[in-house]
């Protein structure tokens, strides 16, 4: 499916614009945690904890490709979020039936209005939004 799409072991960001430049980017928890950009802040550290903590349990249901984005895919020094989405096979995918059924804040695909914002409960109470696709 991404066999076309460049990849790359370490983050580069184009100077100008602060983006990551186009490609996938395949990182560890760890390497994030060890990067000076993403990791740069407190406010990047508890986002990426909180990724862990979804990446997790995302992994305990066999969930494998989780892709991350948004703000946090910057330079930004404190970005708002992260934005990101997991991969299935189809929608009747039993690893994201499963998930779904857990109870888990991870598998709450229904939007929530607190305030001002309609999001998903992960972003309410961790601000990270993940879609299924």
């Amino acid at each position: 499916m991404y066999e076309r799409i460049k990849k790359y072991k370490v983050p580069s960001f184009n100077k100008i614009t602060g983006y990551l430049k186009p490609g996938i980017y395949e990182i560890t928890l760890n390497e994030l945690y060890s990067h000076k950009i993403l990791c740069g802040t407190s406010a990047r550290k508890s986002l990426i904890q909180s990724l862990e903590h979804a990446c997790n349990t995302y992994w305990s249901y066999g969930i494998a490709e989780i892709f991350i984005n948004g703000s946090f895919a910057t330079t930004t020094p404190f970005p708002i979020d992260i934005d990101g989405y997991i991969c299935f096979e189809n929608e009747n995918d039993l690893k994201l039936k499963q998930l779904k059924e857990s109870q888990s804040i991870w598998g709450n695909f229904n939007p929530v209005k607190i305030g001002n914002n309609q999001k998903f409960l992960m972003w309410h109470e961790n601000k990270i939004e993940f879609y299924p696709q």
